[in-house]
């Protein structure tokens, strides 16, 4: 199975959006997927896929200052999940 892995083209995100669940854990959402964090690099945050155990995905993105994706791969192995905004702007997964 190929991986598009990006390496040169640094551009900053505008749709990406970081998320309160209502069990109040934080995650990141791009394109309608959703990403745990990892772990802090020395050029940015690296975030997994937030279904990596369950779905034994690979998807990550990092993201460096200003949220610029610096590297990313986004070949999912399922199709995300629907969340609704709660009226305290939280999120729950429907």
């Amino acid at each position: 199975m190929f991986r598009d892995y990006t390496y040169c083209r640094h551009y900053a995100v505008r749709n990406v959006k970081y998320i309160r669940t209502d069990n109040g854990k934080y995650l990141l959402m791009f394109r309608n997927y959703t990403y745990s964090r990892q772990y802090s690099a020395s050029t940015g945050v690296r975030w997994k896929c937030s279904r990596q155990s369950s779905k034994k995905c690979n998807a990550f993105l990092l993201i460096g200052e200003g949220d610029v994706i610096l590297r990313q791969c986004e070949e999912h192995t399922h199709k995300p999940w629907k969340y609704h905004c709660n009226s305290d702007g939280t999120y729950t997964k429907i």
